[in-house]
C-alpha cells in the first residue's frame, strides 16, 4: 500500500476535526494500518450520511474498534459512531456517519486507504 498520509486535505477536515496537521498525519498512519487496512476490512457500505465497515476479525479486534471510537470522539465530535455485532461470532460492523460532509470525507479516506474495491 502507498503511504498517502501526507495527502490529507487538513484545511478541509479541520472544521470537523480538532487535530493539528502533524497529529492528523500521525493518526492517519495508525488508522490506515490498524483499523482501515484492506487486510482487516472485509467490505464497505455507503450509508446516507456516512459509511459502514465490515470486519471478519478475531473477537479481540473489537477492542481496537472501541479504542478507535473513543479517540475519534475526542478529535471529531460531530461524527457519530456505532458498532453492530452479528450473532454466533459473525462479522462486526463499524458505522461512522453524521452528515453529507462526513460522508464525503470518509469517501476520500476510502480512496486514500485503497478500500474502494471493497465498496
Amino acid at each position: 500500500m502507498n503511504d498517502n498520509s501526507r495527502n490529507i486535505d487538513t484545511a478541509r477536515i479541520s472544521p470537523i476535526c480538532h487535530l493539528s496537521e502533524d497529529e492528523m498525519i500521525k493518526r492517519t498512519k495508525y488508522v490506515k494500518n490498524e483499523i482501515f487496512n484492506s487486510d482487516k476490512v472485509s467490505a464497505v457500505e455507503q450509508l446516507e450520511d456516512g459509511y459502514s465497515y465490515i470486519y471478519h476479525q478475531p473477537v479481540d479486534f473489537s477492542l481496537k474498534l472501541v479504542e478507535f471510537i473513543n479517540l475519534e470522539r475526542k478529535c471529531c465530535p460531530s461524527f457519530k459512531f456505532a458498532l453492530e455485532f452479528e450473532p454466533r461470532q459473525g462479522p462486526v460492523k463499524l458505522m461512522i456517519y453524521g452528515s453529507e460532509q462526513i460522508r464525503d470525507l470518509l469517501a476520500e479516506m476510502i480512496h486514500q486507504f485503497e478500500l474502494k474495491p471493497l465498496l
